[in-house]
């Protein structure tokens, strides 16, 4: 049975009840991510689920409400991890590599100082350690595949297909 989690549903515009999009899928024991809109992450483990526990994360397409959570996502998922866990695949359109690695890249990464930083520092390294990790620990590790219309993706008992869909052309081809 596939349980849904409506992390988030709505549009740019902030309101008490609604921000951004997010959506997580339970199925056979996979835990998927679908867009990763503002606070996705702390609405994912309000909701109970974890990060380390997400192996795919799926991108609609890029608006900043269908991603802007994607750094603290990676970021969460790699510093809560113990270095057992499946490397992240992440699917989306045109740019979801170059996103990634704007953020991971180590000579790039906006956020590589701060990886980086973990990975060395003493006590970062006996936090991780104290988790369960073992050292050296291992900088993040994330698959991000650029996809167009068609199969992207088959597990056991789901899988995904992409469709083009029209959505603000010429300006944006997501």
């Amino acid at each position: 049975m596939a349980t849904i989690h409506i992390l988030g549903a709505g549009t740019p515009t902030p309101t008490p009840d609604r921000f951004g999009s997010s959506f997580a899928l339970e199925i056979d024991g996979d835990l998927i991510m679908i867009d990763c809109g503002p606070s996705a992450t702390h609405k994912l483990v309000k909701a109970g689920l974890w990060p380390t526990k997400i192996d795919y994360l799926f991108f609609t397409h890029h608006h900043f409400d269908h991603d802007i959570d994607y750094p603290c996502f990676l970021l969460c998922r790699w510093d809560q991890s113990i270095g057992n866990e499946n490397i992240l695949k992440v699917f989306g359109p045109n740019l979801t590599e170059k996103i990634t690695k704007g953020i991971l890249d180590e000579s790039i990464g906006l956020f590589a100082h701060d990886w980086k930083a973990r990975v060395s520092h003493p006590l970062s390294q006996k936090i991780h350690v104290n988790r369960g990790g073992t050292l050296p620990r291992k900088p993040p590790q994330v698959e991000a595949i650029d996809i167009g219309p068609g199969p992207v993706f088959k597990a056991s008992n789901w899988s995904v297909n992409s469709a083009p869909a029209k959505h603000v052309q010429p300006y944006l081809d997501s």
